[in-house]
């Protein structure tokens, strides 16, 4: 049996699905990963000390940050949570929500005196600002160039 060289350049040439789907999977955990070194860098820059992708049991962190402060004041915390995705569903506030109580009961804070920044490359949907609007500690960001 003889193959020609257009059936090899043929066959060569074809994707197969697994393959485009993983590695669009594994650039996109590239750019989430960017995302948060670049947000991470950024509360560096205002002194926090930053901790990334924290696992505990039953959730993960993606930013968390404290600033220590002076004798008469107390310390500033920050729990990030970033996605790289074009739009942020209202489910997707409804896990950083989740995530920031337990972010806080694990510390031991009241939920009101951390900040919680929710970024992405992406937009908000009108539900998840209506909600978030609902918090006076819970910030959206919005990060291009990423």
């Amino acid at each position: 049996m003889y193959i020609t060289a257009a059936e090899v350049t043929r066959a060569v040439g074809k994707k197969s699905r697994a393959k485009t789907s993983e590695a669009r999977g594994y650039e996109a955990q590239l750019r989430g990963q960017k995302l948060e070194k670049k947000v991470a860098d950024t509360f560096r820059k205002k002194g926090f000390k930053v901790r990334v992708n924290v696992r505990i049991k039953g959730a993960e962190f993606d930013v968390t940050g404290k600033k220590e402060s002076g004798w008469f004041s107390n310390d500033e915390w920050v729990f990030v949570e970033c996605k790289n995705k074009p739009k942020v569903t209202p489910a997707d506030f409804k896990k950083f929500l989740g995530n920031f109580r337990i972010f806080c009961k694990k510390r031991k804070l009241d939920e009101k005196e951390v900040k919680g920044y929710f970024y992405t490359t992406g937009v908000f949907d009108p539900t998840v600002v209506s909600q978030a609007r609902q918090f006076s500690n819970i910030m959206l960001k919005r990060m291009r160039n990423v």
